[in-house]
């Protein structure tokens, strides 16, 4: 598989991710305050993620790639 097939599967992953985790924090507003700083990190390495493809940016690609990596797919 390519870097950007990749890195198109790891925005969508990540995000579905980040989704979830805005449901929980809906349902159950306690538990914001400890989610807020992950869900704000999901984002930025989404946003890069999307920057380095839209730039064309095999460099940042691959950096943006791990950094999605980086986040786990539990809940």
């Amino acid at each position: 598989m390519s870097v950007g097939t990749e890195l198109l599967n790891e925005i969508e992953r990540v995000s579905a991710k980040r989704e979830r985790w805005r449901g929980y924090c809906k349902d159950t507003p306690s538990l914001a305050p400890g989610m807020q700083p992950a869900m704000l990190m999901m984002g930025m390495a989404i946003d890069a993620a999307k920057k380095a493809i839209a730039d064309n940016d095999a460099v940042a690609s691959i950096r943006a790639l791990e950094s999605l990596r980086g986040f786990d797919s539990d809940d």
